[in-house]
């Protein structure tokens, strides 16, 4: 049969170590003997989530987390307060920003090593604005009404009734800064 010597005085088949290192094993027959230096390296996972997420409400936001391993990320867990995680299983999961919450990720190497951080989700208002007034006379200053952002929202559906309930106006799926679907003031 075969016999086992390692450096550290195991004589097992395997040996578990947890400092890095070189150990030295020899395998012993009746006939003849082998020698091996078997290197242990030290195996790191960190990962770093920014500390806070801004998105914009209704927003749907990739949550990306840098992460350094000196193995393969064998299991990726991300939790989430009662917010709507697309996956909690996967390295990129989206997320809808309807609310603000605590978002964490714990990740597994190959080698069993963890690293675990979290991150907090700040919504941020809807920045719209909607005039109250409009002068649709043709001299190029504020002739359409137009719901105005600095980010590129997109409109779902905006109508337009006279006093009398009756539709004049109507667009949907249009973006905000795209000038042309303003209403002129006519039906």
């Amino acid at each position: 049969g075969v016999r086992y010597r390692w450096s550290t005085g195991d004589t097992t088949a395997s040996l578990w170590v947890t400092m890095p290192g070189t150990y030295d094993l020899t395998l012993i027959t009746d006939c003849d003997s082998l020698s091996r230096k078997v290197d242990v390296a030290r195996s790191n996972t960190s990962i770093q989530l920014a500390d806070t997420i801004f998105a914009d409400e209704g927003e749907l936001v990739t949550i990306r987390a840098q992460i350094q391993s000196t193995s393969a990320i064998l299991r990726y867990y991300w939790q989430a307060d009662s917010l709507n995680l697309s996956c909690i299983s996967c390295p990129e999961p989206e997320i809808g920003a309807d609310r603000p919450g605590s978002i964490s990720l714990e990740v597994e190497s190959l080698h069993g090593c963890t690293s675990l951080d979290s991150a907090y989700l700040a919504i941020l208002p809807l920045k719209v604005y909607a005039p109250t007034a409009f002068s649709p006379d043709g001299d190029g200053i504020n002739d359409r009404f137009l719901v105005y952002s600095d980010s590129n929202y997109r409109i779902a559906r905006l109508s337009i009734f006279d006093r009398w309930g009756n539709r004049v106006f109507d667009i949907q799926d249009k973006e905000l800064r795209d000038q042309s679907h303003g209403w002129s003031g006519t039906r």
